[in-house]
């Protein structure tokens, strides 16, 4: 169970929610789980996901990689 705090911000009056490090937004594996996928060192009984969600994680991350890059 998480408990995610909701923050209103003083100059746009929107709310946004403070996630843990360990969950990615619209995810709904954790970081870890990602890190298993795309550095290929998982297999096939490591992570509770078909092939095709696998290869999905792969694709989104490496549309993800130039924008991660550059916010470093």
């Amino acid at each position: 169970m998480l408990i995610i705090r909701r923050l209103r911000c003083t100059h746009c009056h929107r709310i946004h929610h403070e996630l843990p490090d360990c969950l990615v937004p619209y995810k709904r594996y954790d970081c870890a789980s990602i890190e298993q996928t795309v550095t290929e060192t998982a297999k096939a009984t490591d992570i509770a996901a078909d092939e095709a969600t696998l290869y999905r994680l792969n694709i989104w991350f490496y549309r993800q990689l130039p924008y991660l890059l550059d916010a470093l």
